[in-house]
């Protein structure tokens, strides 16, 4: 979640929480798959809340994709409103929302060990090294649908929740670069610019783009602590 992102989501929460008054209201934390957050909850109906969330978590690791070993970041960062309805007055409920979508991996291979570029072996050249730069990211809105447990607006002060769900941010769009020089199987220096390279490398991002079409869809599981007010 960039600052931008981060400062809107805490202007939400607090352009909400100046009207708590008007509503009944709960304020909590949770974790899960779209990192950690927190959460504002509103009575709308009996049987309906509105809840006003931001996550966000950033993970540094290491990856292997296609033949390539990338070390880089995972930076999860939503934030958006999701409406809550308890169709039995109780604890359950289906949930429906929108959700501001920044979630991206930024990844970096230096190919110190051999990176295969569709098909082709390639080290980085020791004078001038090279590597290899690949960015995945989503689309900005994403619908979210769910079913939890847990109501912020009934029982005591305290509440806990859980939400299953599902995030339908849109096919991951896939983009490589390079940098540098490298070295071929023949230990033959080679540009990142050279036309061939460039040819290997885009047959490349095409092999990463159709392994990502399938992530169109990110799982949701959270778990909720708040306070009712």
């Amino acid at each position: 979640m960039n600052n931008n992102q981060l400062c809107c989501g805490l202007m939400l929460l607090a352009a909400f929480s100046g009207n708590s008054q008007a509503f009944d209201m709960a304020l909590g934390v949770k974790g899960g798959t779209l990192g950690l957050g927190a959460e504002a909850t509103f009575k709308l109906h009996e049987k309906i809340n509105l809840r006003a969330a931001l996550n966000t978590y950033t993970e540094t690791d290491t990856f292997t994709e296609d033949g390539i070993n990338y070390n880089g970041e995972m930076k999860l960062g939503t934030y958006g409103l999701t409406a809550d309805w308890h169709p039995f007055s109780g604890s359950f409920r289906l949930s429906a929302g929108i959700m501001s979508n920044g979630n991206e991996f930024n990844l970096v291979a230096d190919c110190k060990q051999a990176c295969d570029i569709d098909g082709s072996q390639y080290t980085s050249d020791p004078v001038n090294p090279g590597q290899v730069t690949a960015v995945i990211d989503f689309k900005s809105m994403s619908p979210y649908a769910g079913i939890g447990w847990g109501n912020a607006m009934s029982g005591g002060k305290w509440y806990v929740g859980a939400d299953v769900g599902v995030l339908f941010q849109g096919t991951p769009q896939a983009a490589l670069t390079a940098s540098g020089v490298f070295r071929n199987q023949l230990n033959i220096p080679v540009s990142s610019s050279n036309p061939v390279f460039q040819a290997q490398l885009q047959n490349e991002e095409t092999t990463l783009q159709e392994e990502m079409n399938s992530y169109d869809m990110y799982p949701v599981l959270n778990l909720s602590l708040g306070y009712r007010f």
